[in-house]
């Protein structure tokens, strides 16, 4: 049933041990391998009660050698149809992430109710973005909630590129109105170093209200050039959006 579910793209876990130290990603071929583990260990153990019954001279055999060797049998056969699946599963999540993605893009491409590419940030927002010479672009991430999987995943990834870009583009996420104690948790459990900065009226502005997180990219001049869904923490996907930041350094 696993692998059925991770085949058609879908990376939630059933429950069964996803609080677990060795178990937190989405990644359900952990799960199945654990399964699978717990499978061949059960075999190993029904097998050595049956061959221990039968007294004979090749009772070490019996009881000990033949019993690892289909546990290591089995477990590799499942590893081989695991590893056919993993492949399966990654070219399948990729599609369906790519496909909702480009989905979002259209929308914000296309919509009649989103002027907002050319538009100044300030008729939305009362943001003051920090004075810096060195600045060429500013991204902004917006957070409608700071339990959501996609909007943590983008939170830690916009540090990945802060450390990398950090001199270059000014980085920030858009909050709701949550508190200094819940932002501070919240950039301290991910090592978050770039602002957050909480306005709700441009989370309420349409296009914003409408999804749990996007990316803006800002002029110096606070204009808005580009809009952009979340990256489903898939690294092509990731890839591509910085290809796209470097393209403003042009």
């Amino acid at each position: 049933m696993n692998i059925l579910s991770a085949s058609k793209g879908n990376c939630q876990a059933c429950g069964f041990l996803s609080e677990s130290l060795f178990y937190k990603g989405g990644n359900p071929f952990i799960l199945i391998t654990i399964n699978y583990l717990l499978l061949a260990l059960s075999g190993t153990i029904i097998m050595s009660k049956v061959f221990s019954l039968n007294k004979t001279r090749y009772s070490f055999y019996r009881q000990i050698v033949f019993p690892l060797s289909i546990f290591f049998v089995v477990f590799l056969i499942l590893i081989l149809f695991t590893s056919i699946g993993i492949r399966s599963y990654g070219g399948k999540y990729i599609s369906v992430a790519s496909e909702e993605r480009n989905k979002v893009i259209q929308e914000l491409s296309y919509s009649e109710n989103i002027p907002l590419i050319g538009t100044d940030i300030k008729s939305i927002s009362n943001i003051e973005f920090p004075i810096n010479p060195d600045v060429r672009i500013i991204v902004m991430l917006t957070l409608k909630s700071l339990d959501c999987g996609n909007c943590v995943d983008e939170a830690v990834y916009l540090e990945y590129l802060n450390a990398k870009y950090g001199r270059q583009i000014c980085f920030c996420a858009v909050v709701w109105k949550i508190g200094k104690t819940a932002i501070d948790n919240f950039k301290s459990k991910f090592s978050i170093t770039y602002p957050f900065i909480e306005d709700p009226a441009m989370l309420g502005f349409k296009i914003f209200s409408r999804y749990k997180s996007l990316k803006i990219i800002v002029s110096p001049d606070n204009k808005i050039l580009r809009i952009d869904p979340v990256t489903f923490h898939i690294k092509k996907l990731q890839d591509e959006y910085e290809n796209v930041l470097l393209s403003y350094f042009k």
